[in-house]
């Protein structure tokens, strides 16, 4: 009995090629994990938020101060109206600003700690997804 040997060993580098391939999507996927990047999945990442130069927070700190002393002073159209009634009446001038109830502010404060919990969940959903990205990869 023959052995053809050019056969055998084509075999055997067909194997190993196939082998390699599965070696290279295991390195990429633990490679992904451990980058933090997600080449191999396709994980939504959260757009980043620009951030103000110095220059520009100080720009809108000063046109900020200038808004609201004048609203405390009356010279917008709607503070100037209350004031000139309320001199009309001899009475003080109504501070004029935001006002919130108590509920309003408790409201808030649960949206912001809704929010946060939201943030923390996806997060941790991320993490779940690229880190069995890797396992099934590597299990592959």
């Amino acid at each position: 009995m023959a052995i053809d040997v050019d056969k055998t060993l084509q075999q055997v580098v067909r194997q190993l090629e196939a082998e390699r391939g599965l070696l290279d999507q295991r390195i990429a996927a633990v490679r992904a994990v451990v980058d933090g990047s997600s080449r191999s999945t396709s994980v939504a990442e959260a757009p980043r938020r620009r951030r103000m130069s110095p220059a520009a927070r100080r720009e809108v700190s000063r046109r900020m101060k200038r808004y609201w002393a004048k609203r405390r002073a009356g010279d917008t159209k709607a503070g100037a109206a209350r004031t000139q009634e309320a001199a009309r009446a001899g009475q003080e001038a109504p501070k004029t600003g935001p006002r919130r109830s108590r509920s309003n502010k408790t409201v808030s404060r649960k949206k912001t700690a809704s929010r946060a919990a939201t943030k923390r969940r996806a997060r941790a959903k991320a993490t779940k997804t690229r880190a069995n990205a890797a396992t099934s990869a590597t299990q592959a």
